[in-house]
């Protein structure tokens, strides 16, 4: 489980896009970068996006929906678009990219934002440039108040509307608010009592021949799906998988020499040669009637890795249509709880099988929310010692 250690000279780009259905890109990207762990303004840009060169912005707005027409008229978002010269996404690329170099060498650029897996994708594909300048590590604002809502307080504020309009500043002050909830805590240990024990969080992990959904493969799905705050678990699969048409010997033949070494390790390699795999088609089946088959529709995607699981289980599986999107991300919430406090040290099952990593991230999120509990009896404090 990986963790931005937060300094007073981190930075982070909170980056929000406006997306119509009248448009296939973005019509607008907003980024507000900050600084530290009190998130203190940098610098902040918006930028319109004409999506092509033959498609005029008077038509773009004519063809809006009558539930974005209605979001976006009132702010004055719409007038500013039409009067504003938007340049065409590979010049925006090129202005937003400049703009992060603009400030210099600030070290890491970490991105936050709502739903981070999903905006990754989209900058990824429409926004090259800008999006080889971010780091690999994010916080994602919706974990974290996923965190604060099974834990500790129930309420929670949904940031992604229709069409996108998330403010970045929105998203800061909705971090900022669940840091303070935290350390509520440890000022009143009795609050909050309301936490949301009906939730239902899916934790996912994957086992892969590498890093690129694109050009790799997909080995082992594991899940279990836990309840409330306590962390009932409720049903559990693992499967291992392979594409249609190859055997696993041809697969496992393939592996690098750090994969190869890896899975040996973990035992992987024995039981994916050992068989039977299931195919993606058998695996989907499975997948899907596992998920179908639980008390009610899982509210949070648990993971450790949350782009590389959803990309992986995106590309192959159809039933990933089933996973939740919101997600409970392990990175995000383990960098918020260190503003507050050193995340305990939790043993570590058998490395690199999806199942027993599953187990692994569960015994971690409890276990900090246990931390941060136990601090409240014994410590009242504004932030980590």
């Amino acid at each position: 489980m990986g963790t931005i250690a937060i300094t007073p000279q981190t930075h982070f780009a909170w980056i929000s896009t406006t997306a119509v259905s009248s448009s296939p890109a973005p019509i607008a990207v907003r980024i507000e970068v900050t600084r530290g762990s009190d998130f203190t303004p940098v610098a902040a840009t918006t930028v319109f996006v004409k999506p092509s060169r033959n498609v005029p912005v008077s038509e773009i707005i004519a063809n809006l929906n009558d539930n974005e027409a209605a979001a976006l008229r009132p702010s004055g978002f719409l007038d500013a678009y039409f009067s504003d010269q938007a340049p065409l996404p590979a010049e925006t690329d090129a202005a937003l990219a400049s703009f992060i170099d603009d400030l210099g060498n600030v070290g890491p650029m970490y991105l936050a934002a709502a739903n981070v897996s999903s905006l990754r994708s989209e900058l990824e594909s429409d926004f090259p440039e800008l999006f080889s300048r971010l780091h690999y590590r994010s916080i994602d604002v919706d974990s974290i108040e996923a965190f604060t809502s099974i834990f500790f307080n129930s309420s929670r504020v949904r940031l992604v509307q229709s069409p996108r309009l998330l403010d970045p500043k929105s998203a800061i002050s909705v971090t900022r608010r669940a840091v303070a909830d935290c350390r509520i805590i440890w000022q009143r240990p009795a609050y909050p009592a309301n936490t949301d024990e009906n939730a239902i969080v899916l934790f996912t992990d994957v086992e892969t021949t590498g890093l690129s959904h694109l050009d790799e493969t997909l080995l082992e799905v594991g899940m279990i799906a836990a309840r409330g705050s306590g962390m009932e678990e409720i049903g559990r699969f693992q499967t291992l998988v392979r594409p249609q048409g190859l055997d696993p010997e041809i697969i496992v033949a393939g592996f690098s020499d750090f994969i190869a070494d890896m899975h040996s390790t973990s035992g992987l390699t024995t039981d994916y040669l050992a068989g039977p795999v299931p195919t993606t088609v058998e695996a989907d089946k499975a997948m899907a009637e596992f998920i179908t088959s639980l008390p009610a529709k899982p509210d949070y995607f648990g993971v450790a890795s949350m782009t590389l699981d959803r990309n992986f289980l995106a590309a192959n599986l159809d039933s990933y249509e089933l996973i939740p999107a919101i997600n409970l991300d392990a990175t995000s919430v383990t960098t918020m709880v260190s503003t507050l406090l050193d995340p305990p040290d939790v043993a570590m099952g058998t490395v690199h099988r999806a199942i027993d990593d599953v187990e692994y991230n569960i015994r971690q999120f409890t276990s900090m929310a246990e931390a941060l509990k136990a601090r409240s009896t014994t410590e009242p404090a504004a932030g980590k010692v």
